[in-house]
């Protein structure tokens, strides 16, 4: 958006860091032709216009952040994928390394149980 700074700077806009900005700007807002601008072109400071540009600044921002977001939901359901298919895989190596040790220990009984 283009508030019109350059065209202020360059007719009478106050900058502190320039010598001499004061006196110019002074003498622009007393003339004639800034009256007559400020006229056609009146400032709009009210709360409904800050809020409606600030509702679009928003909206952009939703809208520039939009694959970022879906670039870190696809890395976030990426990496829960990867959790759960490393404890299913952790728990089926516990289960197969128990039943086997089960079993030998099974063995062992059966021999010091008659019958």
């Amino acid at each position: 958006m283009n508030f019109g700074w350059e065209s202020c700077r360059r007719h009478g806009f106050f900058d502190a860091t320039t010598e001499g900005s004061l006196d110019k700007a002074l003498v622009a807002a007393a003339d004639k032709k800034s009256k007559d601008f400020l006229e056609q072109n009146p400032v709009k400071a009210s709360w409904a216009d800050a809020t409606d540009r600030l509702l679009e600044q928003y909206e952009n921002m939703i809208q520039l952040n939009a694959p970022v977001k879906k670039r870190h939901i696809t890395f976030v359901n990426f990496m829960a994928l990867a959790f759960r298919l490393l404890v299913v895989s952790l728990a089926l190596f516990v289960s197969y390394y128990e039943i086997k040790y089960v079993r030998k220990t099974w063995r062992i009984l059966d021999a010091w149980i008659p019958g």
